[in-house]
């Protein structure tokens, strides 16, 4: 079994791939950006949750601040230092 196959064997369930509920990009802890978020549930310098589906992602840091937030896509600048789903 070669590296890919490995990879996506660790990512599989039987024959279906698991479900993921949102996406998220984070450029070296200054830039994050989520997909398929429902709701802001808390907003402040330090700590930002956001809501999903099932669940919620927690973010905090130093200086963040929301800079978009628009139908399911949310961009978040600050310096992250933590991450996190619930």
């Amino acid at each position: 079994m070669g590296f890919l196959d490995n990879l996506i064997g660790d990512t599989t369930y039987g024959e279906n791939v698991l479900p993921c509920l949102f996406r998220a990009s984070i450029l070296g802890g200054r830039l994050a950006r989520f997909e398929d978020v429902t709701a802001i549930k808390s907003y402040k310098k330090e700590e930002i949750i956001l809501k999903l589906k099932k669940g919620e992602i927690i973010l905090r840091g130093k200086d963040l601040e929301i800079k978009r937030y628009s139908l399911c896509d949310v961009l978040i600048t600050g310096s992250v230092t933590f991450f996190e789903v619930k």
